[in-house]
């Protein structure tokens, strides 16, 4: 089918979208609300917010977000529509630049359900694409405002924070000199089902876009064909409930005591909180009983509770598991104090781990698909837990996903020797003896990732309050951003070269979207390390979508 001449001008608008010149327009006035929330203006706050709401650049940046960005790009709302083309991408920019926003009455979000860990189902509310890019404007002119004021504790869906950072903050609490010893690990039962609306709404205060959120909040949900009213609580799959969720549970560090000098914990008591997940961590048993008392009040006033199951008190000597990691104190001979703070990968986690690879693993398909589905998952598990001490669990687990491709290949043919399956499934690679292959979709051979090769590094902790949109922070987060935690080999070497930025749109590599090997000349054969460079992959098809220069 030929395109029109309309829909090929309006996919060459999109692609000529100068995105370093986008990014630096939404990174300057983020940093400006920023300051000003800090310095607690706020007629200025509000102006500059109401001057978000409005930006082109905003909205250009939501829709590139939404639509290329974010994991559920190609997951429709109740009205099943999503946008996958450059082309529908510029009429969707054309009817929210020439929408006011304030006027949006959102839909109801779609509800549908995923397994959980624990063999239950958490429930989505997945709302239609345009609320979604009206969220993500409004969350770029809230967002700012807030990051001038959380509290260092706040690890979970925040710029610039993660999971590991939260845990090291763990390690940092607990570790030798400290004296605390006690821990409530809480988990806060249906967070984002719960949330009272009232004292969400009273804690955003004057902000330019809370009637939309109070719509947000109030818009219901639709299961199948029944629409359900929602009184409480903000749609887990929205892209402002998470930074919503943080605002209703701001304060905790005041609430329990906790006290810092030079950002430093310098009391008894310690919290870490990583979305409506988070830890209390106090010197005394006794201490710990009341706190976990005093969460559930604290709670109850934004109409949340603790979940009776999922809480725990325990000592530092047990061992607790948080977002993924088990911490426990164990005897050290190598130490003077004779004992350590350890931090490895969770039983539970590890389980978790054997039955994906296991799941994937099937004598129905091929060597070269198998590779490609478990080697991900291996790269991405290892590059989870590289910061902790997990170099054995690296090795035992090469070892587990070598037993399992063998019982493969033997089942595979079981009227055939072991050598003659070695032969056909097996070859020497490098050093390594024994490493499974397979034909990806090139025709070339392809081998088993082993995670074992993954080089175990201490994560560096985010520093105090520190946040990207903070001006006065540009040469911190250059020299932060610049390492990378996701790859090794070229692509780590290449994303230091760029000081982990694109260099199509000078935005942040690390921010979620896929990153791509690209090839400046275009000949995928010429692979020098001059050639090469790593690109966020919208840019990656901007870039391929231009023709090439003299």
């Amino acid at each position: 089918m030929r395109k029109s001449k309309d829909n090929v001008t309006q996919e060459g608008q999109w692609h000529k979208i100068d995105w370093t010149k986008v990014n630096a327009e939404v990174t300057k006035l983020r940093e400006r609300i920023f300051v000003a929330s800090r310095e607690n203006d706020l007629r200025k706050v509000g102006n500059l917010q109401k001057l978000m709401l409005r930006s082109e650049a905003n909205k250009l940046s939501a829709i590139r977000r939404v639509t290329q960005i974010n994991r559920g790009r190609r997951t429709a709302g109740v009205d099943q529509e999503v946008i996958t083309t450059p082309q529908e991408r510029w009429e969707l920019f054309e009817w929210l630049n020439g929408y006011n926003i304030k006027n949006w009455s959102p839909p109801p979000t779609r509800r549908v359900e995923i397994p959980k860990n624990n063999g239950k189902k958490r429930p989505l509310g997945i709302p239609t694409i345009k609320d979604r890019c009206i969220q993500a404007v409004v969350k770029n002119a809230l967002e700012p405002f807030w990051e001038a004021r959380f509290e260092e504790s706040s690890y979970g869906f925040r710029p610039g924070r993660s999971a590991h950072d939260a845990a090291e903050a763990i390690w940092t609490a607990t570790r030798h000199p400290s004296k605390r010893e006690w821990i409530v690990d809480a988990d806060i039962k249906g967070a984002f089902d719960n949330i009272d609306h009232e004292f969400l709404m009273k804690a955003i205060g004057n902000f330019p876009g809370r009637e939309l959120i109070r719509r947000w909040l109030r818009a219901g949900v639709m299961k199948n064909l029944d629409f359900e009213p929602t009184i409480t609580g903000t749609p887990q799959g929205g892209i402002i409930s998470p930074l919503l969720a943080n605002i209703t549970l701001h304060g905790m560090e005041s609430a329990f005591g906790v006290k810092r000098a030079r950002g430093y914990l310098a009391g008894g008591n310690a919290v870490i909180r990583y979305a409506d997940d988070f830890v209390i961590i106090v010197q005394h048993k006794e201490e710990a009983e009341a706190a976990l008392g005093k969460a559930k009040e604290w709670l109850s006033k934004r109409g949340l509770e603790i979940s009776s199951e999922k809480t725990t008190i325990r000592h530092i000597d047990e061992g607790f598991d948080f977002l993924g990691f088990t911490f426990k104190r164990i005897k050290n001979n190598r130490r003077k104090i004779g004992t350590s703070v350890y931090v490895m990968p969770s039983r539970k986690a590890i389980t978790r781990f054997k039955a994906r690879i296991k799941a994937e693993i099937t004598k129905g398909r091929s060597p070269g698909p198998i590779l490609a589905s478990i080697n991900p998952i291996i790269r991405g598990w290892g590059n989870y837990y590289k910061s902790a001490v997990s170099a054995k669990t690296f090795h035992k687990l090469d070892d587990y996903i070598w037993q399992r491709l063998w019982r493969y290949a033997k089942s595979r043919h079981p009227n055939k020797g072991k050598k003659w399956i070695a032969d056909k499934y097996f070859e020497m690679d490098g050093k390594r003896r024994w490493v499974f292959k397979g034909q990806n979709q090139k025709g070339n051979v392809e081998h088993i990732f082993h995670m074992s090769t993954i080089p175990t590094t201490r994560h560096i902790k985010v520093r105090f309050l520190a946040s990207p949109d903070d001006p006065e922070l540009h040469v911190y987060w250059e020299k932060r951003m610049s390492k990378s935690e996701q790859f090794q080999g070229v692509k780590d070497k290449l994303w230091k070269r760029q000081k982990g930025r694109c260099t199509v749109c000078n935005d942040w590599l690390d921010r979620g979207e896929e990153i791509v090997l690209h090839h400046r000349d275009r000949n995928r054969n010429n692979n020098r390390y001059s050639n090469l460079e790593v690109l966020h992959e919208g840019c990656h098809h901007k870039v391929h979508h231009q023709p090439e220069t003299a």
